[in-house]
């Protein structure tokens, strides 16, 4: 009853052709949670490199976004709440939320905004307040209309805001922030997309929607995991030199 639930088209078909074609949807599935999957070992295997927080925010941020894309494709439905179908739409938002909170939390670990954009960090705050208290209310308030629509709008601009988070870390100079934006605006199309489908029904697939945002997610996920990369070995690199530079001058001294 809702476009936020699960996708459920209606198409005609043979038996054959509609089995072949769910068993290639299956096979893609499979093979993008897989991957992710490796996203959230990879980024746990960092854990002494890039410190304990980084590397937890970013493997629940993964992992949450493997459970929206799992309540969005409608496997917990049949595995878990099987006679109580309703839970899907709550569920959907919820763990959109928790993506969104878990985002912005990441964004915060690993640039420091409090360090030079402190006006910016506060909002990236505020967002993360309201994102981690909206999610569990979601399940009780979702049916209420001036609960939903907010929530429902704050993941996208929670998504326009780590776009500008790119753009400052850009501006500052931080290392890491051209494949940390890449991989923002990769989602942010994801979006655009969904917006063009519902707003222009019969133009685009809405059953594309789905799978463009489980790869936009997979695609994000590895550009931020090069920007981490790419920053730590800066920064090992920079401390490297630095004590050198020091244990030079120690020596001359």
């Amino acid at each position: 009853r809702s476009s936020t639930s699960t996708f459920l088209p209606l198409a005609m078909g043979t038996a054959d052709g509609v089995n072949a074609r769910h068993q290639s949807d299956v096979t893609v599935d499979l093979f993008l949670n897989g991957m992710l999957a490796a996203m959230i070992i990879y980024s746990l295997l960092m854990l002494p490199v890039i410190g304990w927080r980084l590397a937890a925010s970013f493997a629940a941020y993964i992992s949450a976004g493997v459970f929206y894309v799992l309540v969005a494709d409608g496997y917990p439905m049949q595995a878990l709440w099987p006679n109580a179908a309703w839970i899907n739409e709550p569920m959907n938002l919820a763990s959109m939320l928790v993506m969104t909170a878990f985002g912005l939390i990441f964004c915060r670990q690993l640039f420091h905004f409090d360090e030079f954009a402190p006006a910016f960090d506060k909002l990236l705050l505020g967002l993360i307040a309201m994102a981690t208290l909206c999610a569990p209310l979601s399940v009780a308030l979702i049916v209420q209309v001036w609960f939903a629509r907010p929530a429902y709008f704050l993941p996208p601009l929670a998504n326009v805001c780590v776009c500008i988070a790119g753009i400052i870390a850009y501006r500052g100079k931080r290392i890491g922030a051209l494949p940390f934006l890449f991989g923002a605006l990769l989602v942010f199309s994801s979006l655009v997309y969904a917006v063009a489908g519902h707003l222009v029904p019969g133009r685009f697939d809405l059953d594309a929607t789905l799978d463009y945002g489980h790869i936009a997610l997979l695609g994000e996920c590895l550009a931020f995991a090069l920007a981490i990369l790419i920053r730590f070995l800066s920064i090992r690199q920079q401390r490297d030199e630095a004590l050198a530079a020091k244990l030079e001058a120690t020596e001359q001294r």
